[in-house]
């Protein structure tokens, strides 16, 4: 068996550049598809559109969360009284 140690790292290295030179290139690749393709361009406010809530459900949103509020308060102020059962 030849130990040629140096012929070794010859092809690590070459190996490891030739990767790095495929994924710099993909890289490009992508960047200039992503920048070409207009994903990074900024629309203008006035062509997008809003779905509004209507006020019946955003008040029913509303009174759910209060209701919450309520119930979690009054359980702090008056905790649940129940009995360890493993005792």
């Amino acid at each position: 068996m030849n130990n040629n140690s140096c012929r070794d790292w010859l092809i690590i290295i070459i190996s490891s550049a030739i990767v790095l030179i495929i994924f710099i290139l993909l890289s490009w690749n992508v960047f200039n598809h992503v920048n070409d393709s207009g994903y990074s361009d900024i629309t203008n406010q006035n062509e997008l559109s809003a779905k509004l809530l209507d006020q019946k459900t955003l008040q029913g949103v509303v009174d759910n969360f209060s209701m919450k509020k309520l119930n979690f308060d009054e359980l702090r102020k008056n905790p649940l009284r129940f009995e360890d059962p493993s005792i």
